[in-house]
This record gives structure tokens, sequence and C-alpha cells, in this order.
């Protein structure tokens, strides 16, 4: 018979004899130690969720199994594929901080004693709560995309950018950016242009991130600074209207323009097409850019606007100017191209070669002169080009001896015009230029004079029909002469000379 002690692990053991007759009497008993096992299974741990960082866990002593029990361990993690021990002790409770909101962990427990480690209690679980968002860790200013078409100044406006924090289990709704004293609120966005802001000011920013929690900590100060005001625009001038082209020129010394003036600002100068678009003729520093290749009386309209390292201003307003109208061209002889007679030139390798001189296109003609019967000659000159529908007049010119002016005796439409009065062995120089009457504005316009000719009158001498002298004498008549002749004489001279020379040469090379 035997007594066990489970409490202690203590036996009592009593034994007696028995025959045919029966059983004997017990013996006196006698006390037996088991030795100690491990910890029973300990109980489910208790939970206690303290904030949405923090779980208290406590739990009962199990049976010891003889020996006083030495620790507990806890393992605690996530999931139950990777729980790791994160107390080891005598204590029935442990607080565990520093957990993630809104996530799900679970955990085991499990006593020992000098025996060995008893077997882990039933795996629990628990939820921390959502709270409100982290900070936002990166916060900066960005450049501003122009493609989203809004308008964009970085003088008055500043472009944030961020990066979504950690919304701790509720989805987070706004921001809010601080901005000195002021707050602003978002969407749910990771950028944001602060508009109507001083230029060149320099602005401490702040953003938290907010969900139906609450709102979380504002992010370190962010200090910004705005640009200057990018330059006005310059006043544009026409310095100068020609047919073809208008010389514009901007800035001044006053006010602002000063500003202008100043080395890094460059300029863009645009002019309107045809169609009613305006397109860049010049980018660059200068003050002054000439317009070239225009139509004559056309208006043409301009705008300009100033960039530095502030960025590029505004357009000015659009300004109109006009090209003025063509003055009559100097009157010319009309255009022809003549090969002369071919010359011999001796080239760089002692070869001849021939050459052929040809008459220039056109040149500005002096007024032909002619002597009629008496004292009367008549004057005659090349009429004008059209001049889009203006009518064109000519001024004729004279200039009698030794004086020192010439004098207006012909204006007119005509082309000829004839002189009487004149005096023998006298010189006359005449010259004309003609004039160009605009209808829309009755201003009249003249063009250059032409060069002079040079007429003396010269007397008629009797001579006997059939005489030698008598036809020589009449071709003398009404001599005409001006320095656009004397020129060809010249150039009629030099070629006879080259001519000459060209054949001596040849003569001498080939002998």
């Amino acid at each position: 018979m035997s007594q066990a002690d489970d409490v202690s692990g203590t036996d009592l053991f009593n034994v007696r004899a028995a025959n045919d007759a029966g059983y004997g009497a017990y013996s006196e008993a006698t006390e037996l130690t088991t030795a100690a096992g491990p910890p029973g299974q300990c109980g489910a741990p208790s939970l206690t969720v303290t904030s949405s960082t923090c779980v208290l866990v406590s739990w009962e002593s199990p049976e010891n199994s003889g020996a006083d029990i030495s620790e507990y361990r806890l393992e605690w993690s996530r999931d139950e594929d990777s729980l790791e021990l994160i107390y080891s002790g005598p204590d029935t409770q442990c607080e565990i901080s520093d957990l993630a909101a809104a996530t799900h962990y679970c955990c085991r427990l499990q006593a020992a004693n000098q025996a060995g480690a008893g077997p882990y209690s039933e795996l629990v679980s628990c939820q921390t709560p959502a709270t409100t968002p982290d900070v936002v860790s990166t916060f900066y200013l960005a450049e501003h995309d122009h493609a989203d078409g809004h308008s964009f100044s970085p003088s008055t406006c500043l472009a944030l950018k961020w990066e979504e924090p950690c919304s701790n289990g509720a989805e987070i709704t706004s921001y809010t950016i601080a901005l000195g004293e002021s707050l602003v609120t978002v969407e749910h966005v990771t950028c944001h242009v602060i508009e109507d802001l001083q230029p060149d000011s320099e602005y401490s920013l702040q953003i938290q991130a907010v969900n139906e929690i609450g709102a979380g900590p504002f992010c370190p100060p962010l200090q910004v600074r705005t640009r200057p005001l990018p330059p006005a625009p310059p006043r544009l001038e026409c310095a100068a209207a020609g047919p073809q082209s208008l010389k514009l020129k901007w800035g001044d010394s006053s006010g602002s323009a000063k500003v202008l003036l100043s080395d890094d600002t460059a300029y863009a100068l645009q002019m309107e097409d045809k169609n009613q678009r305006f397109v860049t003729i010049y980018r660059g520093p200068s003050h002054t850019y000439k317009v070239q290749r225009l139509t004559e009386s056309s208006s043409y309209s301009f705008r300009i606007q100033a960039l530095s390292e502030a960025g590029e201003g505004p357009f000015s307003d659009v300004y109109t100017f006009t090209t003025t109208k063509s003055v009559p061209p100097a009157l010319s002889n009309p255009p022809s191209v003549q090969e002369c007679e071919p010359l011999l030139s001796l080239g760089a390798c002692g070869m001849l070669h021939r050459c052929f001189t040809a008459a220039p296109l056109s040149h500005p003609a002096a007024p032909r002169v002619s002597q009629l019967d008496g004292n009367v000659c008549e004057v005659t000159w090349e009429a004008a080009p059209p001049m889009r529908g203006d009518p064109v007049s000519y001024v004729l010119q004279i200039l009698v001896g030794r004086e020192s002016e010439y004098k207006q005796v012909f204006k007119g439409e005509e082309t000829t015009f004839q002189i009487s009065g004149l005096q023998g062995n006298m010189d006359y120089r005449f010259r004309v230029c003609a004039c160009r009457r605009c209808l829309d504005t009755a201003q009249e316009l003249c063009g250059p004079l032409s060069p002079s000719s040079l007429f003396t009158l010269r007397r008629t001498e009797l001579a006997l029909p059939g005489e030698p002298g008598a036809a020589h004498a009449d071709k003398a008549l009404g001599l005409i002469s001006s320095d656009e002749q004397f020129a060809a004489l010249i150039v009629l001279g030099f070629a006879t000379l080259s001519i000459l020379m060209a054949f001596i040469l040849q003569y001498f090379f080939m002998k």
C-alpha cells in the first residue's frame, strides 16, 4: 500500500504479509520523495492595450512540479512563424512598447524551473489601435511644372513637395501647411503651390499630415525664399523708319528702366505675323534691332519682354509702327547688258586669255539736251518706274554760267521740256529729279537729283552748200557734253589701249 503527496512529490509506503489464513498487520510507514519536474503549462497570458504603441502582458503562475519557477519566457511577433523572445524573468507581467499602430501581434508564454521548461501556453493575439500619422520626413521646395497650364511666378509663388508619411492605420485625409502664423489646408496630395507671396522674401514652412484620428506632428521648419520680381518690359520706340525697314530701340534712363539696362538682362522682341501670331524675331542683350525686308507704307505690330535670373517678365503692350513710302529712285538709263570686243590678257601662267566686258545693268543718267532752231534747246529724261499708284512728276533745274545755285524751270509729269531765250557761248547745266505725290497723305517725296548735263549754245556759221565743212558744221551745232559722256570717253580710251597692248604682247609671244 502506498500514499502519494502530489504537491510535495513525497510518497508513504506500508507493507503486510498474506497466507491462506489471511492478511497480517501493516508494517510501519516508510516515506519516499520523488525528484522535481518541469512546471506545468502556463495559462494564456492576458493582453491589455494601453496605447497605440504599448501593450501590457500579464499571466498566472502554473503548477511548479516540485520546484519553484525561476523564470518566465515571453515570445512575441507579428505572426506565429517568426516569434522571438522578448521577455525573460521572474515577473508575472511585462510592458511592451514601441509597437506599430494598427498592427496585429501574437505571443505565447513558457515557465521554467531548475528541472527544465514547461510547455508553451496557447497562442494569443491582439491589434494595436490606429493613431495620428507620422511626421512628414521629406519636405522640400520644387521646380514648378509649367505643363499643368497654371500661371506660376517664382517671385510670388512657392512650389512645395513632400513624401507621404505612415498613416498609422487610418487613411490620411489632408495636410496642414504652417506659413508663419497662418495655416493652409490642402487635400490628400503630395504637392502644393502657395501663391500671393511677397517677392524676394524669406518664409518658414512646416507641414503635418491629418487622418480621422487627428493631426500628426509638424515637420522641422523649412526655410525658403521667393525670387525677386522679373524685370518689367521696356518702352518700345521706333528710332528710324524706312520704306523696307524699321529700327527699333527700347529702354531709357528714367524710372524703373534703369534696372533694365543691367548686364544680366536679355530681351525678347516679337512681331505679329500674317496669322496674327507673335513670333520672336530677336532674343539677346542688345537695346536696338533693325527689322528689314518690310513693305513700304505698311503697319507692323510688336511687343517686347525682359528676361533675367529672376525669370521672364510680362510682355509689353502692343506697339504699332508704319514704314514710310519710298522716294522715287534716281533716274537711270534703261537696263542693258552688252558684250564688248574680246580682249586678250596675259594670265599668271604666261598664257593669253580672252575676256569680255559688260555694261552695268543700270546707272544714274543725266538729262539729254538738244539744240533746236534759234536760241531754244530741248531737255529730255527717262521716266521713273510706277510708284504703287501714286502720280510721279519731275523737277528740272538749271545752272546758268557762273551762278552758284540751281533754279527750277519746270515741274510736271512730262519727260521733256523746251527752254528758249538762251544766250550764245554761255554754259548751261541741267539736272532733274522725280517726285512722288502720295494720294493718301498729300505728301510729296522727291528722289535724288540726276547728274548734270552741260550745254553750250553754238551760233550757226554760214557755209556754202556742198562744201565739206557744211555738214560737219551742222553736226557741231547743239554740242552736248556731260560728266557721264566724259567718263565714257575715258573708259573707251583705256579699252582701246588695252586691246593694243594685248595685240603687241601676242605678237612678241608668237614671234
